[in-house]
């Protein structure tokens, strides 16, 4: 705890308006010239001189009881990463030595891109209590955040100042991409209930095919891949695995061009694109799978080899939570002969973009070269506006020639879709809002084809 600052308060105008008064009448007297006038304003003079040497006397011994302060600390407790755009809670916790109630303003040192809606407030401490006060914050923006000291401001014992003082420490967080669906989607797989993320449920993996291995029960194992022997002698549930499960390659390649600063809902593509590559990550982990990432950025690309094991989402949290999408088109025949020597294993290949007509021929040469070696499923992010303005009412000749552009726009991308099936590619189309369950199902279907 520092003092910040010393600041008169409303309590001191109102000690001096009696002296400023009395000032005036003194020298209102100075205009009479009456017998024993002099007398009179002598003893004015005087009692003026005297009220104003107790009250700055008073003032000046109540400015420096802040050293006498009782000491206050305070400690801030959150998470150390949060996700954006949802609320997360902020617990403060005060320990004081007031001997008796005592008003605070209190003001927390919250980051420039959180929202709040908190402060200032005001708070009363009482006597040999601790004083915990909660707010919730609303990171705007991914990256690194900054907790500033807090200000906690209460007045004098004479109330004639105001005393500012810093308390609790700086501290940092990570605001990451919105994980939380992740928490969502692993609740509602354990309660059964994916289908109301738009996820459908597939027929389990290992049916009918060909016996490979013994491990152990994973959730949305089928009854009949228990291996009710081996659970015996290990005294825990024991799966068969089949030749489809054996180990491979979800690799994500994420653009970070200037058509995925794009908004809808608040939420630039790039960041839908980013909550997509951890749900559908979380989900291939849990299959077994190892995951991977190649994310081209203007300053440096990120990297990350494939991993197995769900602990491997913090890796992928920590390589992407402070990209933004550059003001520049992605190069994609350069990413593509990079990302070539970066996984030479033949994977699937999750391309996660929002192209334009203008993309379509450079990118379509760069995905037919990553096809070569890897099967690519093209996630082609497009906004919802398009779908908004088919279903608005046409009612003038600018909202027709609007519903016109909009429906070549979206027939070009259909065909654009027919010409990337008809290559082995497979392609999903979709609004932000649907993006992610539709990519995890195109997923599911092409581990149940056993194409990779």
């Amino acid at each position: 705890m520092t003092l910040f600052s010393v600041r008169p308060s409303v309590n001191l105008f109102y000690a001096l308006l009696p002296l400023g008064i009395l000032g005036g009448v003194l020298l209102g007297a100075h205009g009479f010239h009456f017998e024993g006038a002099i007398k009179v304003q002598s003893v004015l003079s005087s009692c003026w001189w005297l009220l104003f040497s107790v009250i700055i006397m008073l003032a000046l011994y109540d400015a420096f009881q802040y050293r006498l302060s009782p000491s206050i600390l305070m400690q801030r407790r959150l998470p150390h990463n949060v996700p954006v755009n949802q609320w997360t809670q902020v617990e403060l916790v005060f320990n004081h030595q007031f001997k008796s109630n005592m008003k605070v303003e209190l003001f927390d040192g919250v980051p420039g891109e959180c929202l709040e809606q908190a402060f200032p407030c005001e708070l009363e401490f009482e006597s040999g209590q601790q004083c915990i006060f909660r707010y919730k914050i609303k990171p705007t923006q991914r990256g690194d955040g900054l907790f500033e000291e807090g200000f906690l401001r209460f007045r004098s014992p004479f109330t004639f100042w105001q005393y500012c003082f810093r308390v609790g420490e700086k501290q940092r967080i990570k605001v990451y991409p919105n994980f939380a669906r992740i928490h969502h989607f692993s609740l509602l797989s354990m309660a059964s209930h994916t289908p109301l993320m738009g996820i459908r449920k597939r027929q389990k993996r290992g049916d009918g095919l060909e016996f490979h291995q013994l491990r152990e029960f994973r959730q949305g194992d089928s009854l009949r891949q228990v291996d009710w022997k081996a659970t015996s002698k290990k005294r825990k549930l024991i799966s068969r695995e089949y030749q489809e499960e054996r180990d491979q390659q979800i690799i994500f390649l994420v653009d970070s061009g200037r058509s995925m600063r794009a908004e809808d809902n608040g939420e630039s593509h790039f960041d839908h694109a980013l909550d997509t590559l951890l749900l559908l990550s979380y989900v291939a982990l849990k299959q077994g799978d190892a995951v991977g990432m190649y994310l081209p950025s203007p300053g440096k690309s990120r990297y990350v080899p494939p991993q197995k094991g769900v602990t491997s989402i913090n890796t992928l949290l920590n390589s992407v939570y402070d990209v933004e999408p550059s003001l520049h088109a992605c190069d994609f025949s350069k990413i593509s002969e990079d990302f070539m020597g970066y996984f030479p294993r033949r994977s699937l290949v999750v391309l996660l973009t929002n192209t334009r007509n203008e993309d379509f021929e450079g990118l379509y040469e760069s995905v037919s070269f990553l096809s070569k070696r890897h099967l690519v499923l093209f996630g082609n992010m497009r906004e919802q506006a398009l779908d908004n303005r088919l279903t608005a009412a046409v009612t003038s000749l600018d909202d027709a020639l609007a519903y016109s552009g909009t429906m070549e726009y979206l027939q070009k991308r259909k065909r654009y879709k027919k010409y990337f099936e008809n290559r082995n590619i497979f392609y999903v189309d979709e609004t932000p809002q649907n993006f992610a369950a539709q990519v995890v199902n195109r997923y599911l279907d092409i581990k149940r084809a056993g194409v990779l």
